[in-house]
């Protein structure tokens, strides 16, 4: 996407140019020296971004469309392969976010798009058709984060939207990568006969039912010589989403819609290109999609990754019409840069979703009008949504702590997270990003050296609202639900629908858990829009709320919007804390003192 004054694009780090410097030829090969992939460049120019007016397929978010300047790259000739994932995990030890939630989905039926029990990038069929990927088809099944980890350890990133677009269209303003002639099946891999598919072109046979051997259809090959850009698996690229991109773009060089990567756990992204479950429409190289956020995965969708050319120079051979000629050879040869998680993810223990999450936890729970509005979307809000931020682990103490400073005795007790009301083992201690500080390595300023806490639980174990004295609404309910995801809930315990300094209150935030399907429903009509909406899902103290999504829960308080100390005894676990106050402590402890 292209929007004025956008957020800076994938970090790289370019070399100085030379005088003596001079682009490759538009359409030079090279190889990438991590994985072996063929990649194309795409020469610096002017391109036209966006759908022409007379297009009947191309939807608003496709128009206008403007002139785009971009410097010049290099982008994957095709998707990346099942084999060259393999080595990246085997190489890093990621796990994808379809793994940890232990299903991906995809089109089970021939026209319902729908979950896939047990499907990954390992078996995107899952329990539904169980079967192993070829190694020279795209890998799918993967959400937008692991595709950004998998570039980087490759030394490359996610290309951007007008990148994309440009390798597909080139500077004529094409409509299929191949030029305007119709989708046939020598040319891409879309919804045809053999697909299943209930809007299956019958007059296609592409040969396959699903995905093809990257590569396979010479005959859809861009202007620049990529291949695969419309159909066979939908590619993520670095933008973040926005519907009216194009409406804003206007005199912009290398845009790119932010904060892309800042917030890869739940930021909507673009995907391009289309997949194999869809007609000619949709495989056009402007048309443009996205999902409820960067965590989907889908058994049709994959990637491709980009460099810029002068932050992508090196001893390699670059092929061009047979000529074989090198770059100048730098002192120290480049290496691919390992990249840290890029998303906060659960730990191993957490490796498949249980049953349980599925089913109604057997709750009700009654709208609330709440007294202040929020302005964002509490999925894009990092106040609200805490894995926007992220957190790193940190090495403290894995048990009740005692820390000094006034009590409040209608604080939330957070023994009422477990239907036993016990102190549970402590697993696991992090401090959360700044916002937007996860580049930076910057945790929040607080004096706490714990901003969330990990706590031992039964996978599918009932999770409930902390307890606490005071209600917001006639006795009988005390937070309402600021934010319900697949595998998160926030909470705050006065009628606010924000989390600021400027309004006090205790929020708690949970990660690792699947909120109840009752309470998720019930939020899911509350935020339908929303910029107006006035009402949400209400909870009492100790009510059941959600399941442990494994061994582990992360639970973080704060107060006034400061993160807090979860550890804390005197505060939040105040009838099994049976250490004295500070001040009676050290009086007890000191010289002459009487001792404890």
């Amino acid at each position: 996407g292209a929007a004025a004054g956008a957020a800076t694009g994938p970090a790289e780090a370019p070399d100085a140019p030379r005088a003596s410097d001079a682009p490759p030829a538009a359409g030079a090969v090279r190889v990438a020296p991590a994985d072996g992939m063929r990649m194309v460049f795409v020469p610096a120019g002017r391109f036209t971004m966006g759908a022409p007016s007379a297009d009947p397929a191309a939807e608003a978010q496709e128009r206008p469309a403007h002139a785009v300047e971009l410097s010049g790259y290099w982008i994957d000739e095709t998707e990346v392969t099942h084999r060259m994932f393999a080595a990246f995990v085997a190489a890093t030890g990621h796990t994808t976010v379809a793994e940890l939630a232990g299903r991906t989905s995809g089109f089970v039926d021939g026209r319902h798009h729908a979950a896939i029990p047990g499907g990954s990038w390992r078996n995107p069929g899952g329990t539904v058709r169980p079967a192993s990927p070829a190694p020279d088809h795209p890998v799918v099944a993967v959400a937008w984060a692991d595709a950004e980890a998998y570039c980087r350890w490759a030394g490359r990133r996610l290309p951007t939207e007008a990148e994309w677009e440009k390798a597909a269209r080139g500077a004529g303003g094409r409509r299929f990568p191949w030029g305007d002639a119709p989708v046939d099946g020598t040319r891409a891999n879309t919804a045809d006969r053999a697909s299943g598919i209930g809007w299956a072109d019958p007059a296609i046979d592409d040969g396959f039912a699903t995905t093809a051997p990257v590569g396979r259809f010479a005959a859809g090959a861009g202007p620049f010589g990529t291949l695969d850009q419309a159909g066979n698996v939908w590619e993520w690229v670095w933008d973040r989403y926005d519907a009216r991109a194009y409406d804003r773009a206007v005199g912009v060089r290398d845009p790119v819609v932010g904060p892309g990567g800042a917030a890869p756990a739940a930021v909507p992204h673009v995907l391009r290109g289309g997949g194999f479950a869809d007609d000619a429409a949709h495989v056009r190289s402007t048309r443009r999609a996205t999902n409820a956020d960067a965590r989907h995965t889908s058994n049709d969708g994959g990637f491709r990754c980009a460099a810029s050319w002068l932050a992508s120079r090196a001893a390699l051979p670059i092929l061009s019409r047979a000529v074989v000629w090198h770059t100048p050879v730098p002192t120290t040869p480049p290496r691919p840069t390992p990249l840290p998680p890029p998303t906060v993810v659960p730990p191993t223990a957490v490796a498949t979703r249980p049953p349980a999450c599925d089913q109604p936890i057997g709750e009700g729970y009654r709208l609330l009008p709440i007294t202040h509005e929020a302005r964002l979307d509490p999925a894009d809000d990092p106040e609200v949504n805490i894995a926007l931020r992220g957190w790193k682990a940190v090495d403290e103490a894995r048990r009740l702590v005692r820390i000094c400073g006034p009590v409040d005795g209608d604080a939330p007790q957070l023994d009422g997270l477990f239907g036993d009301r016990r102190v549970p083992g402590f697993t696991s201690t992090h401090a959360v990003y700044t916002l937007g500080g996860r580049a930076g390595g910057r945790t929040e300023p607080t004096a706490w050296p714990v901003h969330l806490a990990g706590m031992a639980t039964a996978p599918g174990e009932v999770i409930r609202a902390p307890r606490r004295g005071p209600d917001i609404d006639s006795g009988t309910v005390h937070a309402i639900v600021l934010f319900a995801d697949h595998d998160s809930l926030t909470l705050k315990y006065t009628r606010e629908d924000v989390v600021l300094a400027t309004n006090p209150g205790y929020a708690v935030h949970l990660e690792n858990v699947c909120p109840a399907p009752e309470l998720t429903a019930q939020y899911a009509r509350a935020r339908r829009d929303f910029g107006r909406r006035r009402e949400l899902p209400a909870v009492a103290s100790h009510q059941p709320v959600a399941r442990s999504l494994g061994g582990e829960i992360l639970v973080s308080v704060r107060d006034s919007a400061s993160f807090m100390d979860p550890r804390s005894g005197k505060d939040w676990w105040v009838d099994h804390w049976r250490e004295p106050p500070c001040g009676l402590w050290e009086r007890l402890m000191a010289p002459g003192g009487r001792g404890w």
